[in-house]
Parts: C-alpha cells; sequence; structure tokens
C-alpha cells in the first residue's frame, strides 16, 4: 500500500507542477463566441472576425470583442511598455479565432470594415492578406498609430 502512495505521489507531481506553471502562462486561449464578455463593454463577444485578448503578466485572461476595446482598456489600465511584456492578442481577420501578437499585426482602417464597436479597424497577419481587402481610400496602420486614434476619438 506504502509502495502505492509512493507511485502515485510520484506521478502527481510532474501533473501537478504543470498545471501551476500553465495557470500563469502568458499565451491567449480561444474566445468562446456566444459566451465569452468584453472585458472592457461587457457585450458578448459574437463575431469570429473581431476579438482580442489581453494576458497579464500575472497571467489573467482578459477578452475582448474588438480591437478599439483591448486599446481602450489597455489605456484605462495605464499600462506600458511593449506589448509583447503584456502580452496582448488580436483576432486575425482572415483566420476566424486565430490570435496574433498585436505589435505584429497589420491593422487596416476601412470603412467597408464593420467593428462591433465601429471603429471600423480589423487585424492582419500579414500584409499580403490586408491587401485583399484594402481599397484606395483605406489606411494602413500600425499597432503604435493606432493607439492615439483609439485615445482621441473613439
Amino acid at each position: 500500500m506504502k509502495k502505492l502512495k509512493n507511485l502515485i505521489s510520484y506521478l502527481l507531481l510532474p501533473i501537478v507542477t504543470v498545471l501551476v506553471f500553465s495557470s500563469c502562462a502568458r499565451s491567449p486561449k480561444p474566445i468562446e463566441y456566444g459566451k465569452d464578455n468584453c472585458a472592457f463593454c461587457n457585450m458578448t463577444i459574437m463575431d469570429k472576425k473581431w476579438g482580442a485578448e489581453y494576458v497579464s503578466d500575472k497571467g489573467k485572461l482578459y477578452k475582448f470583442d474588438s480591437i478599439e476595446c483591448l486599446i481602450s482598456f489597455y489605456l484605462k489600465q495605464g499600462l506600458s511598455g511593449s506589448v509583447t511584456e503584456n502580452s496582448l492578442w488580436t483576432v486575425d481577420y482572415t483566420n476566424e479565432n486565430g490570435l496574433i501578437n498585436a505589435e505584429n499585426s497589420f491593422y487596416l482602417k476601412s470603412a467597408s470594415l464593420k467593428s462591433p464597436m465601429g471603429l471600423n479597424v480589423a487585424s492582419f497577419g500579414s500584409l499580403n492578406d490586408l491587401k485583399k481587402f484594402q481599397n484606395n481610400e483605406d489606411k494602413v496602420i500600425s499597432w503604435l498609430e493606432l493607439l492615439p486614434i483609439v485615445k482621441a476619438g473613439w
């Protein structure tokens, strides 16, 4: 019986260790559309082309229904530094629920894109994917250019 207890303890230790470290992981989790609520505006996240996540340095996960809600939350919390330090993610417009690092994303501001909160900015994992949706009057912007747009008037 003692050997069985030791064996169980020996097998459980690695499992518990993995669970403890994975609970503090700073990676995104898939958005559960129709179930998850936005941490900023509290709307139910519905459209698979939109969404974002922030994973705090302590591993707490916040989900958002739009890029502008993520940025508003980011600015309201007084977060600073590189987004790679803060773990910010956006949904790739061409890859439903495919989350990509916000700092490395390409953003398109276009009247033809109807985001949930009305800023009409979509995130893309590649410039080639973005160009498939771009019209002449549309504006390609970076993460750093997007922050003051949201701050100024969204």
